[in-house]
């Protein structure tokens, strides 16, 4: 078999490859989404994200940690968000609030929540400084969720509270309220 940069299914990936070696495995062809990318390190073929594609958030202009000392005195820091380990930009998108202002913050269901004036995006469960997927060869439940509000054009959503196991939602013209299922995930 002969390839150059891509493969079509992780099966065709060779049995060994120069240390370092990233191939990009493609899936589905009518579908972008589901292609993901494979590194060779000690051995075996991992997960990874594309070519020149690690980026993640930039930690200044995300919500920064108010952080107390053993000597009483507080430091104001930023906190170190995490970047994308999978996929490239189309595969592994960058989350809707990148380039947005949050509006609130807010914990729901084990996850970091920020809302914009559209979107209400939901950090990995338990890894509050996720915001990306940790693998693009299946969709997790514990994944971050990333969806936009169905508001009125003039609407902007403000305010998130959570209450008896949902969110209610403030614009400034409408209210909604997010119902919780037995899990939040992407699916």
């Amino acid at each position: 078999k002969c390839y150059r940069n891509t493969v079509p299914t992780f099966s065709d990936l060779p049995p060994n490859s120069p240390q370092g070696r990233i191939l990009k495995v493609s899936g589905d062809l009518q579908n972008a989404q589901d292609d993901y990318y494979v590194v060779f390190n000690n051995g075996q073929w991992m997960e990874t994200y594309g070519w020149n594609g690690g980026a993640g958030v930039y930690a200044n202009t995300m919500p920064w940690v108010l952080m107390h000392n053993p000597d009483d005195t507080f430091t104001f820091v930023p906190h170190v968000w995490r970047d994308r380990g999978a996929g490239d930009a189309v595969s592994g998108h960058i989350p809707s609030f990148a380039g947005d202002g949050i509006n609130d913050i807010f914990l729901f269901g084990g996850r970091l929540g920020f809302i914009t004036d559209t979107n209400i995006v939901l950090s990995e469960t338990f890894r509050y400084e996720n915001f990306f997927r940790t693998t693009l060869a299946s969709l997790q439940d514990s994944d971050p969720v990333d969806f936009t509000v169905a508001t009125r054009n003039d609407d902007t959503l403000n305010y998130v509270i959570p209450f008896n196991k949902d969110l209610l939602i403030m614009a400034d013209k409408s209210q909604y309220r997010f119902q919780y299922g037995q899990f939040i995930g992407p699916k």
